[in-house]
């Protein structure tokens, strides 16, 4: 009979659950990405500079919230 080792099988399912906790954040986080291209201007950005740039994507952040905000109240 193997002996096992607790810890080494309570470090592993923790390693597991921090990879799936990863996972789901970072699939949420591509979500947001991929709306933020698509939705709201974020694919074509017609300035240059960064500060315009980043002006232009945080107008893009703004509306994404408040469209997530309005489909949260109704």
């Amino acid at each position: 009979m193997m002996k096992v080792n607790k810890n080494l099988t309570k470090d592993f399912n923790d390693e597991q659950n921090t990879m799936f906790i990863r996972y789901n954040e970072r699939s949420n986080v591509e979500r947001v990405n991929g709306r933020l291209k698509d939705e709201f201007g974020g694919k074509m950005v017609r300035v240059r500079g960064y500060a315009k740039i980043m002006t232009h994507l945080m107008f893009g952040i703004i509306a994404l919230t408040s469209d997530q905000l309005m489909r949260f109240v109704t």
